[in-house]
């Protein structure tokens, strides 16, 4: 499960693909968001490394 401080960094900072991607996550059901985990793990795990990032200097 993706955390929402990901999520919306995504939308608050990512490209164009990446918000959107972040609100198909935030609109899937249980299946559908395990699906657009597993297929864009890479891109996700990017973006929690950020999030972690930004929380720490913080």
């Amino acid at each position: 499960m993706i955390k929402n401080p990901v999520l919306e960094l995504m939308i608050d900072q990512g490209g164009k693909f990446e918000r959107r991607l972040a609100e198909l996550y935030f609109a899937a059901d249980v299946e559908n968001s395990a699906t657009l985990e597993n297929s864009f793990r890479g891109i996700f795990d990017r973006w929690e490394k950020l999030a972690e990032a930004s929380t720490s200097e913080n």
